[in-house]
């Protein structure tokens, strides 16, 4: 029996069942639907069962851990997956020998970041699939991905959780109504933000602009100082999972394969260069949606805002941030996204953002 423990994901399982009860495995897959809602769990089952592994107590975890060799997660270092992610990465995993197991599954988070000559060299390998192997794409916007991928895809559709089922996980939590904001319906956001470590490295980092306008110019350094430690805390969490997913490897057999051991090395790695990223993006995502939350109040004080618990602060940065300065700033976010994507050195880019940030809020008062 497949332990699916995918809520409110009756669609999705009843696709992939379906799937599996005729052993018709294809050779890609499209997991449509918002980020981090059961995608991760159903791409480590479908790699289980292929692999006729979800009767093995031992093999189903290391399947469900991600640390099998038959299943390879990619995910985008940058702000895009890019050609030399497909050339280095892609291409090799989907062509080399499978160390164990007899299918491999092939898992692109966020698949819909394919820039374009990214895609294009895609495309090649899905026309000309290898044998024993299956990719599986997640994909939030199907307007972000070339029709020519999608249409070679057999597609099944992931919902965001409702707010009564994200409330279960965290039904006691004093944050409750803010981290359900923010989670856009995603479990694995809740997850990600519900200690208070986690909760407080995004509340620094939203209020950016307005504690550069009390704190000065020195606030841009003090700001990427935090960062640098979010970027440490959440790195080390998933070099101790490597570490754990080695340390497991070694108690399946007396002396693990060399192979196995540099997949799994290999693997964690990678995370924890695409953890870095996702730190940052994180911070200016959250300083982003602070800007539109200022936007959104100063238009109407009643307006929804995703920074739900920060209202009345809302309201009182809007008379000193205009809307013209929010807008601005915004772009410079969007801008210094853009640039670190070309290996911008992220602290020096970070603080010339937030001192541009505190020159247009100056320059574009409120009432001018």
């Amino acid at each position: 029996m497949i332990p699916w423990e995918l809520p409110g994901q009756e669609h999705a399982i009843a696709a992939l069942s379906s799937a599996f009860a005729q052993e018709d495995y294809g050779h890609a897959w499209a997991f449509i639907g918002p980020k981090g809602v059961g995608q991760e769990r159903a791409a480590r089952l479908f790699a289980a069962v292929t692999n006729g592994a979800v009767s093995d107590t031992g093999q189903l975890d290391r399947f469900l851990r991600g640390t099998h060799p038959a299943i390879t997660t990619f995910t985008p270092i940058g702000a895009n997956h890019r050609k030399r992610d497909v050339s280095e990465s892609w291409l090799p995993a989907a062509n080399q020998t499978l160390i164990e197991g007899k299918v491999k599954v092939l898992h692109i988070h966020e698949a819909d970041r394919m820039n374009m000559e990214a895609a294009n060299a895609f495309l090649k390998t899905l026309e000309e699939p290898p044998a024993g192997t299956v990719w599986i794409l997640d994909i939030a916007n199907e307007q972000s991905i070339p029709d020519t991928i999608l249409s070679r895809c057999r597609r099944v559709r992931f919902s965001p959780w409702r707010a009564e089922h994200l409330a279960t996980l965290i039904p006691d939590h004093p944050d409750q109504a803010l981290l359900i904001a923010l989670s856009e319906g995603a479990p694995d956001k809740v997850a990600a933000l519900a200690s208070s470590v986690a909760l407080g490295e995004y509340r620094q980092a939203r209020t950016w602009v307005p504690d550069m306008l009390d704190r000065g110019p020195g606030m841009a350094m003090m700001a990427t100082h935090a960062l640098k430690g979010a970027i440490k805390r959440r790195s080390d969490a998933i070099e101790a999972e490597g570490k754990a997913a080695i340390a497991q490897l070694h108690e399946a057999y007396e002396k693990a394969p060399p192979t196995l051991v540099k997949h799994i090395d290999t693997q964690y790695k990678r995370l924890v260069r695409a953890e870095r990223t996702a730190t940052i993006q994180d911070a200016l995502d959250a300083c982003l949606g602070y800007l539109r939350d200022v936007i959104a109040v100063a238009t109407n004080t009643e307006a929804p805002l995703r920074n739900v618990d920060a209202r009345d602060r809302l309201i009182g940065d809007s008379t000193r941030i205009s809307v013209t300065a929010a807008i601005s700033i915004s772009d410079r976010i969007q801008q210094t996204r853009d640039a670190l994507e070309v290996n911008v050195a992220w602290e020096l880019a970070i603080q010339a953002l937030l001192l541009q940030a505190h020159t247009d809020c100056i320059v574009h008062r409120v009432g001018q």
